[in-house]
């Protein structure tokens, strides 16, 4: 039995269409892929949240600020007439953020980056208590810093998310002129002490 000629192309094109549609149909229940070239960046990233700034920290050197109560800190301080305080904020993690006070020889906060920061680049600002400070990124590194009457107010740390926001945390709760408690209590602090010798009546 032989098939004419427009029996042929009827069951050429059924055969075409049946192909042509079970071919759409697998097509529309495949998941949808990524082409090569579309970046990755749909997928969620976890948040890195700093925990609430709820510890107080009173210097006596008469400051004070705010820190997360998952930090430590000890105190660094150099015992020399350049430094007010340099304290050290440790996360269990052993990355930690440093913070200084010190005198220096400049008078502005881009006198000193110009020459003491040459290799970073600016980050942003923010005010450091009640004055103005500019953030910086070295390699790295995260550095908030602020100059007022040749004073150096500094912090540095690792650059990411959670120590970003302790430089925030710190600068806007650091609050200067601070009596620290023991001499609200009634007591001098060692440093005010002065001791007179005695005058010997014969």
């Amino acid at each position: 039995m032989t098939m004419s000629k427009n029996s042929r192309i009827t069951v050429a094109v059924a055969f075409a269409l049946s192909v042509g549609v079970t071919f759409t149909i697998i097509k529309l229940k495949a998941p949808a892929s990524k082409s090569l070239g579309s970046p990755l960046t749909s997928l969620p990233t976890p948040a890195v949240s700093a925990p609430a700034a709820d510890k107080l920290y009173q210097d006596e050197s008469g400051f004070s600020f705010k820190y997360p109560s998952d930090l430590t800190i000890s105190d660094d301080t150099p015992d020399d007439d350049v430094y007010y305080s340099r304290l050290k904020l440790k996360k269990a993690d052993g990355t930690m953020l440093e913070l200084s006070i010190k005198d220096i020889s400049y008078d502005s906060i881009d006198s000193w980056s110009a020459k003491e920061l040459k290799s970073s680049t600016p980050a942003g600002s923010l005010d450091f208590g009640k004055i103005s400070a500019k953030q910086f990124r070295l390699t790295g590194r995260l550095v908030t810093a602020a100059v007022a009457g040749k004073i150096l107010y500094q912090l540095q740390s690792p650059d990411n998310d959670y120590w970003q926001k302790i430089h925030r945390q710190i600068a806007v709760s650091f609050v200067e002129g601070v009596v620290p408690a023991e001499s609200a209590a009634g007591q001098s602090p060692a440093s005010d002490t002065i001791y007179e010798a005695e005058e010997v009546v014969e």
